[in-house]
């Protein structure tokens, strides 16, 4: 299946995610930016590539820094830039994200900068706008923050030169970092050898090393190999310094400056986990030892609109084989599945917190605390739970584990089978997905 970023020539359309973009696409973003140095230090700061294109920052989470970078790089390539405070307009009219997408398109919008607190709202924009018109991401919930990604390896680049002989460590908060997932998959894609993520493990995303990585959860077994092959006496107080006080000139804010967040909050614990942290052995366990685990295998472009769905699989943390239990957190605007059917397996949904909205072939519902829903296995009646409300919703998913199961999706251009223990996706006329 083609990248939704790239155009039929290959070209990039939208700015979506690193994730999934060609090496060569990287190196020519690289290289154009490099390009544009020298235009900061002449007397007239602008270059006429965008002039008569208008740019539209949308950003639905409150950023000063990050809508002042794009308004200056806009306004430095000539552009028309609109600024639009969306959490004191539209959206408190009762506007939809496609509502504001539309009446602004009906401006003759160019180009949208959008940052949303939903994981997968730049990819729901793109997919709506005309061929013509250009989106980029500037944050979406969890899930990515490309420009951020962009700017890191940027600078490791100017001042590196190479990829391929690096040792990269990213340390901190890994799992509530959107910027350290597309610096991953950015340094993984231009082929450095050795990244690491460095933290404690409720910190750090199960699986993670799926992505490319080596997993490391003590400090100095993470420094550790680095020290040997390439610097002795990386363990003095200044090089500690940099990791765990200091600021990063030229970075931004990649993961490492996460810790800086934990200590203001009170060491290792993130101010987002509501669970208690009480030390119990098997059969019982403490849900808030397991970790969370926000990885899918649905392709692009259904991967997206699942990113802000964050699962603990108790049911495997106890061990248990002919049933799962996952205790499940949807962010504001996200997707827990694309609708679908299951022809073998029962499902069955709790909610804890929050609200959800149920939809399926009947219509839409809300469910609120204390309420549930039941899905037997063969009702052709696609279902899924979206969380349309401004807080995450917790809910617990309860499912047997039948073999030989498989799943309709009543919406998508997609099917599923279980085989040999793990879903397999391809379109509905059985050609995988690339």
């Amino acid at each position: 299946m083609r990248n939704p970023q790239l155009n039929g020539d290959g070209k990039l359309q939208h700015l979506l995610t690193i994730e999934g973009l060609p090496r060569e696409v990287l190196v020519h973003i690289l290289d154009t930016a490099a390009s544009f140095i020298g235009v900061t230090g002449r007397e007239v700061k602008k270059v006429p590539l965008l002039r008569g294109k208008s740019v539209f920052n949308l950003f639905f989470e409150a950023s000063t820094r990050t809508r002042t970078t794009f308004e200056i790089a806009a306004k430095r390539l000539s552009a028309d830039v609109i600024n639009l405070n969306i959490t004191v307009s539209s959206s408190t009219k009762g506007e939809t994200l496609l509502d504001t997408v539309d009446n602004l398109s009906a401006m003759h919008a160019d180009m949208f900068v959008v940052r949303h607190s939903s994981s997968g709202a730049a990819h729901l924009i793109a997919n709506h706008v005309a061929p013509h018109v250009h989106v980029i991401n500037a944050g979406d919930g969890r899930h990515a923050h490309p420009t951020q990604g962009l700017l890191d390896i940027y600078t490791i680049r100017h001042y590196k030169k190479d990829f391929t002989g690096l040792s990269v460590a990213i340390v901190g908060d890994v799992l509530h970092s959107r910027v350290a997932r597309s610096l991953i998959h950015a340094l993984t894609t231009l082929g450095t050898p050795d990244v690491r993520v460095i933290g404690p493990r409720t910190l750090l995303p199960t699986g993670v090393e799926q992505l490319g990585v080596s997993v490391h959860h003590d400090m100095r077994e993470g420094l550790a190999v680095r020290r040997h092959r390439h610097a002795p006496g990386a363990d003095e107080p200044g090089c500690r310094d940099r990791f765990f006080g200091r600021r990063r000139p030229a970075l931004g804010d990649p993961a490492a400056g996460h810790l800086r967040h934990r200590r203001a909050h009170g060491g290792d614990e993130h101010p987002r986990r509501e669970l208690t942290m009480t030390k119990l052995n098997l059969p019982a366990l403490d849900p808030a030892q397991v970790p969370e685990q926000s990885i899918t295998g649905y392709p692009e472009p259904y991967r997206s609109r699942v990113a802000g769905r964050h699962r603990r699989r108790l049911g495997d943390a106890a061990g248990l084989a002919n049933f799962g239990v996952n205790l499940t957190r949807l962010d504001p605007g996200a997707e827990s599945s694309m609708r679908h059917w299951h022809s073998k397996q029962d499902e069955f949904i709790y909610v804890l917190q929050g609200e959800l909205t149920l939809v399926t072939d009947a219509g839409r519902q809300k469910l609120k605390r204390g309420m549930a829903a039941g899905f037997p296995a063969g009702r052709a009646d696609g279902h899924q739970l979206v969380n349309e409300t401004r807080k995450p919703a917790l809910y617990l998913e309860i499912g047997d584990r039948t073999p030989g199961d498989g799943a309709t999706y009543a919406d998508v251009d997609l099917a599923a089978h279980l085989v040999d223990g793990k879903w397999v996706f391809t379109h509905k006329d059985g050609s995988p997905y690339k």
